[in-house]
């Protein structure tokens, strides 16, 4: 009487599906909105970064000016940052063209081709960016764990900071704030 490979993979599949679940639910607990440090007058300033684009280009935050921006930090090697990743594009795709969304990738710049199978896997329809130098210096006081969220005003301002992977009502109740 032997085990049958249908049945350990079976087995194999619901304990995986399990320990999704039990992550995701451990995520959505632990998310904090964090107010940051930054002086008030620097968070009523528009922001000027730019990031490198996965394919060679600049992306300046500017050109997203006019709507409320959510930049997600995230980490191709951190589970958290997967599940954010996806609930940015589940958020993305029901309130565009209200709203824009940006990836900025806290990888090495030889790490451009690992960014771009990344949002392929997740399935990312918003637009991918590598972290710069300059961007590092700006949201420094933003960024202390991954992933990390900043909710930027239709300003260009920073409206709101969080961490983890929020739910999907935080996501729309901080954006609705930063309107």
């Amino acid at each position: 009487m032997g085990v049958s490979c249908n049945s350990v993979m079976k087995q194999t599949t619901r304990l995986t599906r399990l320990f999704v679940l039990l992550t995701a639910l451990f995520l959505g607990a632990c998310t904090q909105r964090y107010q940051s440090p930054v002086a008030a007058e620097v968070k009523s300033q528009a922001l000027n970064a730019s990031f490198g684009g996965l394919d060679g280009q600049v992306v300046q935050l500017a050109q997203f000016r006019g709507r409320v921006t959510v930049l997600l930090f995230f980490a191709t090697y951190d589970l958290s940052s997967q599940i954010a990743a996806r609930r940015l594009d589940d958020f993305y795709h029901a309130h565009q063209p209200k709203v824009n969304a940006l990836g900025v990738a806290l990888e090495a710049p030889r790490n451009v081709e690992l960014v771009r199978a990344f949002g392929e896997f997740i399935e990312m329809d918003y637009p991918l960016v590598m972290m710069s130098r300059q961007g590092s210096d700006i949201f420094s006081k933003e960024i202390y764990s991954v992933p990390a969220w900043v909710i930027l005003k239709p300003d260009g301002s920073i409206a709101a900071s969080l961490t983890g992977a929020p739910s999907l009502e935080l996501l729309e109740k901080t954006v609705r704030q930063a309107h």
